[in-house]
């Protein structure tokens, strides 16, 4: 979900309380996401394991959100 977050933005948000959030899909390549994943990850949970192969989940899953939203 955070990759996903990252990569699309948050475009309807549950409530006003949460805002929007611009997709950075085009800004950022995928080591760039990964980066900001694992820091996320060692920022906000602490003490728990690092995710492994992070870079290659964004590239997945952007593949996998490309072509669900090709014509």
């Amino acid at each position: 979900n955070l990759i996903r977050t990252i990569l699309e933005g948050v475009q309807q948000p549950p409530t006003r309380a949460v805002g929007f959030m611009a997709g950075f899909r085009d800004a950022l390549n995928d080591a760039q996401i990964a980066a900001i994943v694992r820091y996320l990850r060692a920022r906000h949970a602490p003490g728990r394991a690092e995710w492994t192969n992070v870079q290659a989940r964004v590239a997945a899953i952007r593949e996998s959100s490309a072509r669900s939203h090709a014509p």
